[in-house]
């Protein structure tokens, strides 16, 4: 009894993922495909897309399934006065403090810092970091210089830098306030 032959498609449908993927396990050698004479795939037969099948569903049901947390439990909190007068002392209001940087942190949490909106600008900053930290002290000019970047980009990182307080600007100059490795 000759097995049916699906063609590729047919096949990605059945077991529910894209033709992509198929052809990326056809290559992986995970799936054996008929051929044409020339190398060609013509299709899968209909027992290895049930053996695929099956080999998905055991996959699927090892992933592992993350534990309930267990329920938070209230410290209860108890409030007792006292009998000391309390001093009418003037409050003056202080600025919060802007939290305290490690002296040095890998590229990749500079480059998160900075907040990028694409890959291609996560790229752009991380290439411009690079130059920021050889120079360490430097104005927008010589980074553009440096990178090749437009001026435009430049000033931008230069000041998403002082937003993050990652760097300062002294005069024309900024200069990092941290050591970025990696």
């Amino acid at each position: 009894m000759k097995n049916k032959v699906l063609k590729m498609k047919e096949a990605a449908a059945f077991l529910g993922i894209s033709v992509k993927t198929l052809q990326r396990l056809a290559d992986a050698w995970e799936v054996e495909c008929v051929t044409n004479p020339y190398g060609w795939r013509r299709g899968i037969t209909e027992e290895e897309v049930i053996r695929l099948k099956n080999k998905l569903l055991a996959r699927a049901k090892k992933r592992r399934v993350p534990k309930p947390k267990p329920p938070t439990t209230k410290k209860k909190v108890e409030i007792t006065a006292t009998t000391e007068p309390k001093e009418a002392a003037a409050k003056v209001p202080t600025a919060p403090e802007a939290p305290t940087l490690p002296a040095e942190i890998s590229m990749r949490q500079a480059v998160d810092m900075l907040t990028p909106s694409t890959m291609g600008e996560r790229s752009v900053f991380r290439d411009l970091l690079s130059a920021a930290t050889l120079l360490w002290s430097f104005t927008p000019q010589q980074l553009s210089e440096k990178t090749q970047y437009p001026l435009e980009i430049t000033e931008a990182l230069c000041q998403r830098l002082i937003e993050k307080g990652l760097a300062v600007k002294q005069g024309e100059n900024f200069v990092l306030k941290v050591r970025i490795v990696g």
